[in-house]
Parts: structure tokens; sequence; C-alpha cells
């Protein structure tokens, strides 16, 4: 039998060794802990450190890439200038400023400060020009005398380069050269820098250095040939050089559009030629730290650009202190933790609790991008409602599908797509206040949840704000010289409502509309538009009805010969008889066939319907023109080219009585595979018309590289040009660019006798409208035709074949 003190003495020192064991083990871990968190500063600071270089680097390199691009676009101006100057040679100063304002140029480049035409006058023509000058002077610039005319530095020479056509488009230090001043005189001093006489080597275009006397402008300079002439040599291109185009420019105002509101960079632009050391342009910001980001990039043959941005890429050390206090006191706790609560209850008790907060987390966050997931934003919005019911507040949704992600992802891999996920989750993130939440629904779908004194402005300010933020490229790691540019679309609500799911489905709602509208915009709910979805589900369970059931049909709409009047083609309109709704238009229909996935079958019932007519008026020897309007799905097809080519085949349709029609939209999605799909096309023998050419992001660059053969021009300028002035000048230009350009040019809208003069005196090609006839069915066109003389097809464009109105 054990001695009871003997136990007891026992019982009584296990706790006491356990307490000491607890103190040594609650001091080593202090220890410790002191230790980890110099260590965690040291990597920490040493981690900030590289970050920060990183994030400069990044960030400067996106600036630099940015003011590449405007750069670049400035030359592209310029370029564009020199091609609408050598392709009408006769322009007047009122024609050109009313070209420069339909460019709105003074919007979309901000940095442009003035454009002029200085053409080559022979000593002989001076008072000539003088007289020309003093009918058609530039606004601004003082009327010459043509019978005191010199031209100045006062010298005699065979030829002189003096400004015949100018515009000024700001006030950024930039005077419109005077029409006495020759360029070409090599004086030292003077205000502009004579480089146009060199300008007609194998470089299509020649950068101008800064000018002492007006700091932070550049100039652009573009040689203008005579249309046509051979431009082999340099010597072909300095006997056939007509003038220059001259293009001013705001190196300040460029480099403030690049910087936009980043308040901790700064910008220098500098320009050099050979080996010259380069000279400052502009600069812009003082930029906060003393790291500097260099960089050159050519432009044209002349020289080389140089951007230094300047900024901070050092951390510091208070963030490494911060991180090791933030350490050493996590061990301060568990010291103190261990100290008083060193049971093993306790300890399992905080695991449990951390490993539930972990699990929580990972199902109410979204695993990619770490934003709140559908769960989360749905919980928020139910106590953000019932909040704005207790106070009063105001309550916003917005709801954010990106428009090209589907195509980033094609292109660059998917992995890529996830990094773009997660950079725009972070970019709206920083968009919106704390208070706000951004949440990731799946794919590409974003939402943010407002409230408060935000939405004081309206929910418009706030789309507006996330429009702004996405519109910056992104540069992903691995791709810093490929920056990406994300659109998007918004559906916006705001107010209350008696259910989350109502709130949410609403701004769903407006999203659809903004899609429906072309995207890269919002769109506010109203009550109308769910009412507008219902009715597009039924129209397009219609829809999937009447391509089998046989609803669908074809009408024709006669196209003549502006010159003759004889018929040369006609226009196909697909028309829909409902049993119920009746007659329904393409205008109505078409856009639910797009969203709907229907438009690929539409299409080619079009297309059949088309070409098996086409084949019944050839053999009537009434042969027409028609044409298919291509959309974008279509174009994208990979068996399109082979749809084409049954068609002709089952029909034994000639490949040139049928012309493919596309927008100037279709055309911007993805310009190289555009480009290989439709020389494929071309290889069947058939044409290709570009239609509404004006109407959306006109570019001269479409007309010059795709294999066009035609150009339509839009109703909207035909409807004005019998009264509108401005309207006459942009269908005199219109037709005369596609004269230039070797392209057939058709106007569609004819509907009076006074614009069919105007286009017949302007010798537009070929035209169609209510004033010559309304859409027939095919016997009733087969009957005019067997009534009427059709016009040569070997010598006209003719008609469209449309999928809408």
């Amino acid at each position: 039998m054990a001695d009871p003190p003997l136990k007891l003495g026992l019982q009584a020192k296990a706790p006491a060794a356990r307490r000491r064991w607890t103190v040594r083990v609650t001091w080593v871990l202090l220890l410790g802990g002191l230790l980890m968190a110099v260590a965690t500063g040291t990597y920490t600071y040493r981690s900030a450190e590289s970050r920060a270089r990183a994030s400069f680097r990044d960030n400067a390199s996106l600036l630099s890439s940015s003011l590449a691009t405007a750069l670049q676009r400035d030359e592209d101006l310029v370029m564009s200038q020199e091609g609408m100057l050598e392709a009408f040679p006769t322009m007047t100063n009122r024609e050109y400023r009313v070209a420069i304002a339909a460019a709105d140029l003074a919007r979309r480049y901000p940095g442009g400060a003035g454009f002029n035409y200085v053409e080559r006058v022979p000593a002989n023509q001076l008072v000539a020009f003088a007289l020309e000058q003093s009918a058609d002077p530039i606004e601004g610039v003082p009327v010459p005398y043509p019978a005191a005319f010199q031209p100045f530095p006062i010298s005699v020479r065979a030829q002189y380069c003096l400004t015949r056509l100018g515009v000024k488009t700001s006030s950024a230090g930039y005077e419109i050269g005077l029409s006495f001043y020759d360029f070409c005189a090599l004086v030292p001093g003077v205000r502009f820098p004579a480089v146009l006489a060199a300008a007609t080597s194998t470089a299509s275009m020649q950068i101008a250095p800064p000018i002492a006397d007006l700091p932070g402008i550049f100039y652009i300079v573009a040689p203008v040939y005579r249309h046509g002439a051979p431009l082999a040599t340099v010597k072909d291109r300095r006997a056939q050089v007509e003038g220059w185009a001259l293009g001013t420019f705001s190196g300040a105002e460029t480099l403030k559009t690049v910087l936009g509101q980043e308040r901790y960079f700064g910008l220098k632009l500098g320009y050099s030629t050979g080996s010259a050391a380069p000279a400052l342009v502009a600069s812009v910001g003082q930029g906060r730290g003393g790291s500097v980001y260099s960089a050159t990039f050519g432009v044209g043959e002349t020289g080389r650009w140089h951007v230094s941005v300047m900024g901070n890429a050092s951390a510091g050390v208070s963030q490494a202190l911060l991180v090791g206090l933030l350490v050493f006191g996590i061990a301060l706790l568990l010291f103190v933790l261990v100290r008083f609560l060193a049971g093993s209850r306790q300890r399992a008790l905080l695991l449990v609790d951390e490993r539930t907060r972990e699990v929580r987390y990972q199902a109410l966050h979204d695993s990619l991008t770490g934003l709140p997931n559908r769960d989360l934003i749905v919980d928020r919005a139910g106590q953000v409602l019932a909040r704005a019911e207790r106070e009063g507040i105001d309550v916003g949704v917005l709801f954010i599908d990106l428009d090209n992600f589907k195509q980033i992802n094609d292109s660059f891999g998917h992995e890529r797509g996830d990094q773009l996920l997660r950079a725009v989750g972070e970019r709206l993130s920083r968009a919106v206040r704390p208070s706000d939440s951004v949440g990731r629904l799946g794919g590409d779908e974003f939402v943010v949840l407002v409230q408060g004194d935000v939405l004081e402005a309206g929910p418009v300010a706030v789309a507006e704000r996330v429009l702004e933020v996405l519109a910056e490229p992104f540069v992903l790691p691995g791709m810093e010289h490929t920056p990406l540019v994300v659109r998007a679309s918004i559906g916006v609500t705001s107010g209350s409502r008696p259910d989350v799911g109502d709130l949410l489905r609403d701004a769903d709602v407006a999203l659809y509309q903004a899609k429906q509208e072309g995207g890269s915009r919002y769109v506010i709910f109203e009550p109308e538009m769910q009412l507008a979805v219902q009715e597009r589900v039924a129209l397009e369970m219609d829809l999937r009805s009447a391509l089998s059931e046989g609803q669908l049909f074809v009408e024709y709409q006669p196209i003549f010969d502006l010159g003759t009047l004889q018929i040369t083609g006609a226009e196909a309109l697909i028309r829909w008889q409902h049993p119920t709704r009746g007659l329904i238009g393409p205008a109505r229909f078409i856009p639910v066939a797009e969203a709907g996935g229907l438009i690929n079958a539409v299409g080619k019932f079009v297309l059949k319907e088309s070409c098996h007519h086409a084949a019944t008026w050839a053999s009537m020897g009434k042969p027409l023109t028609l044409a298919v309007n291509v959309s974008g799905r279509q174009l994208q097809s990979d068996n399109f080219a082979e749809e084409i080519a049954a068609a002709l085949q089952d029909n034994e349709l000639d490949p040139t009585l049928l012309t493919l029609e596309l927008t100037e939209t279709v055309l911007m999605n993805d310009v190289e595979l555009t480009l290989l799909q439709l020389q494929a096309l071309k290889d069947l023998g058939l044409k290709l018309a570009i239609d509404d050419f004006g109407t959306g992001y006109s570019s001269l660059s479409y007309l010059r590289r795709f294999p066009f053969d035609a150009l339509k021009i839009d109703r909207s300028f035909i409807s004005g040009v019998a009264r509108s002035p401005e309207a006459y000048a942009l269908v005199h230009t219109l037709v005369q660019l596609g004269k230039a350009l070797g392209l057939t040019t058709y106007a569609e809208g004819i509907e009076d006798e006074a614009q069919l003069s105007v286009l017949q005196r302007e010798q537009c090609d070929l035209g169609q409208g209510f004033y010559y006839s309304r859409p027939l069915s095919a016997s009733a066109l087969e009957a005019l035709l067997s009534s009427q003389p059709v016009g040569a097809q070997d010598a006209t464009w003719g008609g469209a074949v449309h999928v809408e109105a």
C-alpha cells in the first residue's frame, strides 16, 4: 500500500512541472517570434523593394507603350491626310475644313494642333498662286496681295514651297504658316524647320525636330505625290512630289493625355536624328522618387523618339517595419495565449475556428479572382436593401460583361484569359469605395454593388467611372509589349426592390440591352425592357419554327445604272410571314437571330434563295448581279467559303454575278483572320463591297488593305445631299475616293429627283430607292425584267442581298 503523503507530494509536483514547462515553451515562442519578426521584416523589405521595382517597370512600360501608340496614331493621321490630298489634288480650303471637322480630330486626337498642305509652286506661277489664295483663303491667315506677292525669305528660286491649305484644331502654341512663307528656304533661325525639301526620300514621312521658340511642338511631314506616278526610286519620288501634308502636334498635350490621372509619374519626350543627342520635345509631371525608366522607338526612317518615365521604385523600410511589428505582435499574442490558455482544448478550438473561416471564405469567394461569388453578393445585396429601407439610402447594381473576352481567350489561351480576369477584378476593386462590393458571377461577368452618397450623382457616374478604368490597356506578365484592350457592356439599375432577385434581374436585363446596342456602353434599366426581353424570347422561339416551316421569304428591290437608268441588279430583302403576328420586318427579328445563334441559318437561307432566283433570271437572258450581306458570325465560320461555293455550284450560277457585302464593324474583328477569309472568297471569283462606309469607324486603310470592288454610300448621307452642304461635301468626297481607288460607287435610299440629279452630276455609278421602285416579289421582278432591258453586266457592279431592311 502506497504511502499517502508521498502520493500527494507527487501529485503536487506534476502541475508545477507542467507550469515550468509551459513557461519555458512560452519564452521560447516569444524569442522565436522576435527572431521571426526580424527575418520576416528583412524578407518583406526585399520583397517589397522587388515588387515596387517590378510595379514601376510595368507601369512605366504601359505608359511608354501608350505614348508609342499615340505617336503612331499621329503618324497614321498625317498619312491619312496625305492619302486624302493625293486622291483630291484640287481640294479647296472649305472642303479641307469640312473634312477635318467631319473626322472630329480635336476630340479624337487631343495632341493635334493643326494641319497644313504645303504645295510646290514654280516661280512663273506665283501670281496665279496668290490669286488662288485670295479667292480661297486659309481661315485666320492674311490674304496675300497678288500684285506685290513675294515669298519670304526673299530670294530668286526656280520653285517655292508655299502653304495652300490649312486648318487649326487647337491653340496649343500653334500658328498656321502664312501663304507667303517659303518652307523650302534653308534659312537658320526661322520659326518652322526647313525639312520639307528633304521629305522625298524612300521614307513615307518625316519627323521634324522640336523648335527652340515653340517649346513642346513637333511636326510630322508626309510627301504628297502625283496620283499613279512611279515612285520606285528616290529620283522618282523627288520628281513626282506635289507637296507635303504637315501635321502640327503639341507634345505637352500628347503627354498629358497619356499620363491621365497618374499623379505619381512624370513623362519626358525627346527626339533625335542620326547620332545626335535627343532634343527635349516636352515634359509633363515631376514623378515622386528618383527612379527613371527609358525607352526608344522609331517612327519612319528619319530618327527615334526617346521617352523617360520618372517615378518611385522604392518601397522604403516602413512596410518591413510594420510587418516585423505585426509578426512580433502575433508572437506576443501567442505568448499570452499559451501562457494563460495552455490547454489543448483552447488550441483545438482556435484551429477549428480558423479552419471554419477558411472553408466559409472558399464557399463565398471566387477561386480565380478572390472576389465575392454570387452567393455572397446576393447576401450583401439583401443586407443593403434592408438597410436602404430603414435609412432611406440609395442602392445600385452594375452588371458588367467583357465584350471581347472570347476573342482574347481564343487568341492568347485560357491561362492569359485567367490572368486578364484577375486583373479586371483588381482594377474594379480599386475603382470603388471600401463600403461597396465587387463580385464575379462566373465567366467574364462581374457585378458592382454600390450604396449611399456615391449614387448622389446618379448611377451613370459610377458606370462611366467603370468604363474609364477598364479602357486603360492591361499589361499582363510576359506580355509587356502586347497590351490588351478590353471593352465592356454594363447594365445599371438602382432604387429599392421587394426582392434581391428582382434587383439583380433588372441589372441583367439592362446588360442584355447594352449588348444589343453594340456593346462598349452602359444602359440604365427601364421597366419596358423586361417586356422587351420577354418579347425577344418568344420571338426567338417562333423564329426557330419559322426556319423549318417555310415562313421566311425574300423580296427584291431593283438597282439601276444612274447613267442609263437601266436595271443592273436587285437588293434582296428577307421577310417573315408569321402565322399570328403578321408580316415582320428584318429590323425586328435579325437582332434576335444574331443573339440566339440563328443568323448563320438565316443567312444560308437568303444565300440559297438569292442564288436560285439569280440563276433563273440568267436563264431568261436577264442576268442580274446580286450580293449577300455577310454578318460577323458568318464570316467567322470555318466552312463559310465552302457554303458559298456549294450554293454557286448547286444553282450553276456564274460567281461574277454574286457580291458579298460587309460592314466596317465586321472588318474590325481580328483583321488578319478577316483578310485571309476575304482572300479565300475572292479566289472563288465573286466580288466584295464595303457597306455603309463612313457611318462606323471609317479608315482608308480598310479600302487599301482589303480586296474590295465597290463602296456603298449610306442612305443617311444621301437623304441630305440636295439641301445640306456638309452632306454634299461628304458624298462628293466618297464618290471621288471610290473613283481614285478604282471602286464602283453605289448610293442607297434615293427618294426624290433632286437627290438623283446630284448623284448623276457627281457621276455616282449605281443607285436604288423608293424613287425607282419598292421591293418586289421574285415573280413581279421577272415581269419587270421581261418588259425592260437590263444593263451590261460586265461593266458595272450590281445590287445587294441584305439580311436587314
